[in-house]
């Protein structure tokens, strides 16, 4: 089967391999399509590179000839929070991807308890993973029904964040982000200029703390700003303003099972709009292109990119 493998910075090597080794427990999947992330982006350039990197885990595919999604995050099902329903916080985690060969492949294998049946397109079910981030962000944060919601950052989980905060009730949802094609669509899903003292605010933003920093001076007294992605960025934050105004500040890591199936479900329901959101796809030939276009967002008006092997 062939595979995308990255071997250096920004360089894919697609290969002929042999499929992984059956383990028990676990079933192959006929991969249909898989998302690019934002933190795949970041591994992308990664020097030196993780050695033989087989990436991709927003994965949809076929087992026995239905469509299944993939949850990629293998929990142990063992530590204190495993016990406690709080998988996103194992203790000893694996993630397809990571620890296993992810989905930019032909074929990927998965534990059977990670393999879900959806009533949806592949594309659409290739999207359950950022939705269930998006939902425990929520989770996080706690009831938005009245509040006033901003969302800093025009990615998949911040434009995901946008229409679910909306159907949780929020009284206003306001957007700030870096282009205008993200703008445009935050406006789609109900969110629009962030006129207004949040007394929420999301912080959805890879790699950069600045969306931090603007959550921590703008954020109304005693509200909560809740922190999702791959910060790299260590800068200072204005703690003056946190003990001042009894500001809360929480991270969003991963998501539970629960929050998984919820997200299939709400995926079947089509209570999102994830065809705003899938703005490319490219055959696994073209990886290398597709993470090129899903960089760069204002040039090309890119959201979520799909790869369909």
């Amino acid at each position: 089967m062939r595979a995308a493998v990255l071997v250096a910075p920004s360089t894919f090597e697609l290969r002929d391999v042999e499929p992984p080794d059956s383990v028990t427990g676990w079933q192959s999947i006929d991969v249909s399509a898989c998302g690019v992330c934002g933190s795949d982006l970041g591994i992308y350039d990664r020097n030196p590179p993780i050695p033989e990197y087989w990436p991709g885990h927003e994965i949809s595919g076929l087992r026995d000839g239905r469509l299944v999604v993939v949850n990629p995050l293998v929990f142990c099902g063992t530590c204190r929070f495993c016990a406690a329903g709080r998988e996103n916080l194992c203790e000893a985690p694996r993630m397809i991807s990571h620890h296993a060969p992810g989905g930019f492949a032909e074929r990927v294998h998965a534990p059977e308890g990670n393999v879900h049946p959806i009533a949806a397109s592949a594309d659409h079910a290739a999207c359950v993973e950022p939705v269930a981030s998006s939902l425990h962000v929520l989770s996080v944060a706690g009831p938005l029904e009245g509040r006033r919601v901003a969302i800093v950052g025009g990615s998949t989980i911040g434009l995901l964040l946008a229409q679910l905060a909306r159907q949780a009730g929020a009284a206003q949802v306001g957007l700030l982000a870096r282009h205008g094609f993200q703008i445009e669509l935050g406006e789609r899903f109900g969110a629009g200029p962030v006129d207004f003292t949040p007394d929420v605010t999301l912080v959805a933003v890879a790699g950069d703390g600045s969306g931090l920093q603007w959550a921590s001076d703008h954020t109304d007294t005693q509200g909560h700003v809740v922190l999702v992605g791959n910060i790299r960025d260590s800068r200072p934050l204005t703690l003056k303003w946190i003990v001042e105004r009894e500001l809360r500040v929480s991270g969003s890591q991963r998501y539970t099972k629960a929050e998984f199936l919820d997200a299939l479900a709400r995926v079947e329901a089509g209570s999102l709009d994830l065809d705003a959101l899938i703005t490319h796809r490219f055959p696994l030939s073209e990886i290398s292109r597709a993470y090129e276009v899903a960089a760069a967002k204002a040039e090309h008006r890119s959201v979520k990119v799909l790869v369909q092997p």
